[in-house]
């Protein structure tokens, strides 16, 4: 059986642990940690991979950008 739990630092607790015990009793688990960047994330599914680049593109191309004039913004 494979299990993924994806949490946050600050939300790891002993409860976690227990549940692991709980879930796995008397078995030999590996626990691998790997930090998540949110693009790689994003692009591990195809269509969202699609959109990204679709994006990515149209700002290369200039295309359909708006225009802000930066005297607008008061300090």
């Amino acid at each position: 059986m494979i299990t993924t739990y994806k949490l946050k630092t600050s939300e790891l607790s002993s409860q976690l642990i227990e549940m692991i015990r709980k879930s796995f009793p008397n078995k030999e688990i590996e626990i691998t940690i790997m930090e998540q960047d949110a693009t790689e994330y994003l692009a591990s599914n195809l269509a969202n991979e699609n959109h990204i680049n679709d994006a990515v593109a149209r700002i290369e191309n200039k295309e359909g950008l708006i225009e802000i004039d930066p005297k607008t913004f008061k300090p």
